[in-house]
């Protein structure tokens, strides 16, 4: 695949905050500019960073990108976007310090977590942050244990599945956040900590960080992005951790098997701040003591890596009932990639359909061509049945990746209709994006409709 000789399309640029601005401010009267975007290809061997001219960025380890169903090295786009579309839903006390950057792909779950930063604005202690990620089921935003860097102005949290994210600040209490700094003193494995259980100290002001979802903290030196060393904030509290090492792979040999320990009761009793730097544990490995063998319970199963190439287009939604959306891909020549065309004559490939009798919550359909024609593409979601439960209208997401560029446009489908997206062209030299209002147009279709299960 082309994906595969590793495209990187690096937007590095000067982060510039400007002291009570929002860092989200441009030129553009709230439109998408480069400066927020961002995409770039990862293979499971390789190590990379997708990075905004804002500062937001993507860091992907090496075999983070899960293998192929057929067990091969696997390719993923990773993008970058400024979401637009949706509303950060703020706890009480917090404002935004920043976008809502839209990290992608979603609805895939990787072999290995990835780092989220994103920048922050205004003149704030390092104490007075926090990160949460929007849950797209419930709509809710769920925290987690964040990395502040004061040099560069930025908050990062590991994640097992990308979505939107966005940071935000409170004013600074005796009940804000601790911290525990944790030392990996190994130069050759990978650790990662999960806070398993925590039992809050100020549970009416604070909100609990995801538990018992994997959230890895700190890496060997020697591998881009990572610190062997450094504070982890969280709020005060006492926890257990599931800790986990393996040894962490190279180019040719993939990472060794994992072990895993738990710590119990680790407290974290006062609020960190810059001018007491209280830190409330210091914890410290090179090895697992009394190793278990295997990963920790937490930790998730990896999605195998889609198809991608010239063209990739992916739809993702979430519901914890079973609704059964689909994607159609009408090519230049007219014909149409669908789940009753699932390998056109010009390479077009559906390899994911999420359906009725086996439908998983989140888990996208996917189309792609290793090399795709020249012409004009039409994007279609259609509603294929609501699978026996009451939902009468769907929230979608579709992210197009078109040569090097990456958009996702995000839509209400209701039941029966047919939406199209976008339409966008593959003219070698010169690609032009997508363009549809979010929202799409409700269209009558005249496409055949068949059973699937």
């Amino acid at each position: 695949m082309r994906f595969k000789l590793l495209w990187m399309l690096l937007l590095v640029g000067l982060l510039v905050l400007i002291s009570g601005c929002s860092s989200c401010s441009d030129d553009n009267n709230g439109d998408d500019s480069a400066i927020f975007t961002a995409s770039g290809a990862v293979c499971s061997n390789e190590e990379g960073e997708i990075e905004t001219e804002s500062g937001a960025k993507i860091t992907v380890p090496m075999y983070a990108v899960p293998k192929t169903r057929t067990g091969e090295n696997g390719t993923m786009v990773f993008s970058i976007e400024r979401d637009t579309s949706t509303d950060a839903p703020l706890i009480p006390g917090d404002t935004i310090a920043s976008c809502v950057y839209r990290f992608g792909p979603d609805g895939f779950v990787f072999a290995a977590p990835v780092k989220v930063t994103i920048p922050v604005s205004g003149d704030r202690d390092p104490e007075c942050y926090k990160i949460y990620r929007i849950n797209q089921t419930t709509g809710e935003a769920e925290r987690y244990p964040g990395i502040y860097d004061a040099e560069n102005k930025t908050i990062s949290a590991w994640t097992y599945e990308l979505s939107p994210w966005f940071p935000a600040f409170s004013s600074w209490d005796d009940y804000y956040d601790g911290a525990i700094n944790i030392t990996n003193n190994s130069s050759s494995k990978w650790l990662y900590l999960t806070p398993v259980t925590c039992s809050l100290k100020y549970p009416t002001v604070n909100t609990a960080p995801v538990c018992g979802q994997h959230s890895a903290t700190f890496a060997p030196s020697g591998h881009i992005g990572w610190a062997s060393s450094g504070n982890w904030y969280l709020s005060q509290g006492v926890y257990t951790f599931c800790v986990e090492m393996h040894e962490s792979g190279t180019f040719s040999t993939p990472p060794g098997p994992k072990s895993h320990m738990y710590i119990y009761n680790v407290v974290i009793d006062g609020a960190w701040s810059c001018w007491n730097n209280h830190v409330s544990q210091h914890l410290s490995f090179s090895s697992i003591t009394d190793p278990i063998e295997g990963e920790c319970d937490c930790t998730p199963t990896p999605t195998p890596t889609p198809g991608t190439g010239d063209v990739q287009v992916t739809l993702t939604w979430h519901n914890a009932y079973a609704i059964d959306i689909d994607l159609w891909v009408i090519e230049p020549n007219g014909d149409m990639c669908w789940y009753m065309n699932q390998l056109t004559t010009t390479g077009g490939t559906l390899d994911r359909d999420n359906k009725c009798s086996d439908y998983i919550n989140g888990t996208p359909e996917n189309i792609f061509w290793d090399s795709a024609p020249r012409g004009e593409y039409i994007v279609q979601v259609d509603w294929f049945s609501n699978c026996d439960n009451a939902t009468t209208s769907q929230a979608y997401d579709v992210r197009v990746v078109n040569g090097p560029e990456t958009r996702t446009y995000s839509g209400i489908i209701n039941e029966d209709a047919t939406i199209e997206v976008c339409r966008f062209t593959v003219s070698g030299a010169t690609i032009a994006s997508c363009f549809s209002d979010f929202i799409g147009k409700q269209l009558n279709s005249t496409h055949i409709r068949h059973p699937k299960d």
